[in-house]
């Protein structure tokens, strides 16, 4: 049944990407799109954002499992996996902030769904999550400091998110335990393959 259902899957994939394909011409379907994307991510964040600062050991009505207590999952079971999502739609957002043809207010609104989509990729406690997005965030406003347009905008973000980032990590103390568990893994631990 496992390989029915995974043929069943690649078809549907095959679907919605041939639907993408044909009928998302317009630049402002295409625009309408991401937004909904970036603003799904905020929405996710702020759901992993309540169950970190509540603790609460559920997702919806699942109760999550016990490797993953005291991490904002979201609607996902495993945290890692929103902060896949998340370091995928926050540099979309950050486009459409600095360099999108959006009026000033909405800017302001994806401004902050970009702070909550930050903030929700730090209480995943993903060190993946972590290294991605800051690797692809420092690489978007390198870009940006090469277009003379975007220059002192990127320049400013640029900064801020490096004061920011080692201000928040200088004050907690679950960052620097989290980043503490991967430096001293043991290497004599057994390795253990699931099939």
């Amino acid at each position: 049944y496992s390989a029915e259902y995974e043929i069943m899957r690649v078809f549907l994939y095959a679907a919605v990407f041939l639907l993408a394909v044909n009928f998302l011409h317009g630049q402002e379907t295409t625009q309408f799109l991401s937004l909904i994307l970036v603003f799904l991510g905020m929405i996710l964040a702020s759901y992993a954002l309540f169950q970190y600062f509540t603790d609460s050991d559920k997702v919806l009505y699942i109760t999550k499992p016990t490797q993953y207590m005291g991490r904002g999952g979201g609607t996902y079971i495993c945290p890692n996996h929103l902060a896949g999502f998340l370091e995928m739609v926050l540099p979309l957002g950050l486009a459409y902030l600095f360099a999108g043809r959006l009026n000033t207010t909405f800017k302001v609104f994806l401004g902050y769904a970009c702070l909550v989509i930050m903030a929700g990729i730090g209480v995943t406690m993903s060190r993946g999550g972590w290294l991605a997005t800051g690797i692809s965030i420092m690489a978007f406003l390198v870009m940006l400091l090469g277009h003379r347009k975007y220059r002192i905008q990127a320049g400013v973000a640029l900064l801020c998110l490096l004061i920011g980032g080692f201000l928040v990590f200088d004050r907690s103390e679950g960052l620097k335990e989290r980043l503490n568990q991967t430096l001293e893994r043991d290497s004599s631990a057994p390795v253990s393959v699931r099939s």
